[in-house]
């Protein structure tokens, strides 16, 4: 398993090429000769040979790269590895303490997903700890053993390289089995043209807003079989982080035998348990221009002046008086002044669960001109609400929700 890149360029054009897509092909053809090593390649490739072909020698543990080429046993590299534990948990604070950003982004992690762990001052030393001291390097983490030593050993390898799988993997190639998809997750879930049993969708929703998720899980949720379907994922979280996520009402995974160590809590959902209906949420263009909202601003400054002339031509007493003085005249401009104040509102409503049965009944308090049904398409409101009721004491919003 090691990368004979050499042996790759003498067969990519007259072997390989002819058989690979038009989007591949332009990868290649260039990747074929900038590309030293498969396992060394990309960013996320150079940091991983920087940190254990560079940075562990300098620290004195060159020692692990060259037990594992001997073979040495996982009983004599754990003891090994027991004398080095202050070492090594040093190593891991001063990289959770002054690398863990940098080293983050050059392994490709975003600030969304890093946000999920901050909370914790030990994430890098919990993942060494995992790794060196709770998992097999020798016999089974071929995820590390790999980075290490510069290529997998034929024991220590994913199944898809075991020279035993080979033949099995050819047939199913073959027989069309593997689909590849050059687009978007969204394309990919589209272009299915079979219901889908298992999405795995890994950590990439660490990255992604509360609406992403919810649009990803309505496409898959088009796409899956509603019996036999199950939805994967792992998270850097110490929980289910998303409203969306949480409908699914996911069990948790016991995944101490995980090889990579990066994930603090791994998922499950079986979507014939999930009471919850996807439905795409949809934004509506509220601008007026600058000048509408100048005007709008300049009517709320200047409201204490001008309340008393506005107040006398109103019918209704008291606190609905006041109220109605204020919005009465600025209720065309409502919407598009307040959208950039109110930024909790999208991720409210990004946060309303749909019931598959329908038949709800929503009662928006202190509704005013119903901008909060436009987060929602028309056929999805009458699906899945019987009655809706916006309730506000201002005459003037009602009139522009109606």
């Amino acid at each position: 398993s090691k990368s004979n890149m050499k042996l790759l360029r003498e067969v990519y054009k007259t072997r390989l090429r002819p058989l690979l897509s038009a989007p591949s092909a332009e990868f290649w053809d260039d990747g074929v000769n900038s590309i030293k090593s498969f396992m060394y390649s990309g960013t996320s490739g150079n940091m991983s040979y920087i940190l254990c072909r560079i940075l562990f020698p300098l620290c004195g543990m060159g020692f692990l790269r060259r037990e594992l080429e001997r073979g040495t046993s996982q009983e004599e590299l754990s003891k090994m590895l027991a004398n080095w534990g202050y070492t090594i948990r040093g190593l891991a604070w001063v990289m959770d303490n002054i690398f863990l950003r940098a080293a983050c982004c050059f392994a490709g992690v975003p600030e969304r997903q890093m946000a999920l762990g901050l909370h914790r001052p030990n994430n890098l030393a919990m993942v060494i700890e995992r790794v060196f001291f709770q998992t097999d390097l020798v016999n089974d983490n071929y995820f590390y053993s790999g980075y290490f030593l510069g290529y997998y050993k034929p024991d220590n390898c994913p199944r898809y390289l075991k020279r035993e799988n080979f033949d099995k993997m050819k047939k199913h190639l073959k027989n069309g089995k593997l689909k590849l998809v050059h687009g978007t997750m969204l394309s990919a879930i589209d272009s299915s043209t079979v219901p889908i049993t298992v999405a795995s969708l890994l950590d990439h929703m660490d990255w992604m807003t509360d609406r992403m998720i919810n649009e990803e899980i309505t496409h898959l949720m088009r796409k899956m079989d509603h019996v036999k379907g199950r939805i994967f994922w792992r998270t850097f979280a110490d929980e289910v982080h998303a409203a969306p996520l949480s409908w699914l009402e996911p069990d948790r995974v016991d995944d101490r035998d995980d090889r990579v160590g990066m994930y603090w809590t791994t998922w499950i959902a079986h979507l014939k348990d999930v009471p919850v209906a996807y439905e795409e949420r949809v934004d509506t263009n509220q601008k007026k221009g600058l000048l509408t909202n100048f005007v709008t601003g300049f009517k709320m400054v200047t409201f204490p002046f001008w309340k008393p002339l506005v107040a006398n031509s109103l019918k209704v007493t008291g606190h609905a008086k006041d109220m109605e003085s204020f919005y009465k005249y600025q209720k065309e401009g409502y919407d598009a002044f307040r959208e950039g104040l109110l930024h909790a509102r999208p991720a409210l409503m990004e946060s309303f669960p749909l019931k598959k049965e329908g038949k709800m009944v929503w009662i928006d308090i202190g509704g005013g001109t119903a901008r909060n049904l436009e987060f929602f398409p028309v056929d999805v409101i009458r699906k899945y609400f019987k009655t809706i009721i916006i309730c506000d004491i201002s005459a003037s919003l009602l009139e522009i929700a109606q």
